[in-house]
């Protein structure tokens, strides 16, 4: 075969050209109403999830273990610093819940604080660590811990808030996601 002459292309059947228009025509009217269902999903679970963490901060404050964040530097100058624990209560969600206890988490723990790597690796086997356990047993237990629930949704927004304003306050992180799945 000289150079000049390239090769005959295969032929694509006319009914695979059918199926392709057709298809076509057929695929792309489902598309926004498939994101339209995604887009309802992901609002329904916003505000189920957002609807949650009110009741919950509800049920605490019937409870007696719901504390403003404006009576916190009483109650720490009343008792002690304490610590207050960030807790991340969901699988795969970026929601955060802070609560304050007078005690020393760091000392009164048996528990070393985990690490990156610890926490990672827990993860992936979808175990849950002691030290997670130990908090949610002794603190940010809804039915018998000791903790008193400072805000729900976002919690972690009091991280540098909480090291400025009470710097005496110790400030731990625990993943207690695991303890409600398993």
């Amino acid at each position: 075969m000289p150079d000049h002459q390239t090769p005959d292309e295969p032929r694509t059947p006319w009914y695979r050209k059918v199926a392709m228009v057709v298809g076509w025509f057929l695929l792309w009217p489902t598309v926004p109403f498939t994101l339209l269902i995604l887009l309802a999903l992901g609002v329904y679970a916003f505000f189920a999830i957002l609807v949650s963490e009110f009741l919950f901060r509800a049920r605490m404050r019937q409870c007696g273990r719901f504390l403003r964040w404006r009576d916190l530097g009483a109650r720490i100058a009343e008792e002690s610093a304490g610590t207050l624990i960030i807790e991340s209560p969901f699988l795969g969600w970026g929601f955060t819940r802070a609560w304050w206890t007078p005690e020393k988490a760091l000392i009164v723990s048996p528990y070393a604080v985990p690490t990156d790597d610890e926490y990672r690796s827990a993860a992936e086997k979808m175990q849950c660590l002691d030290w997670d356990r130990w908090h949610w047993e002794n603190y940010t237990n809804p039915e018998n811990g000791r903790g008193f629930l400072v805000r729900v949704w976002n919690g972690s927004s009091l991280k540098q808030r909480g090291r400025r304003t009470f710097p005496s306050v110790d400030l731990v992180h625990t993943w207690t996601a695991l303890v409600h799945a398993l």
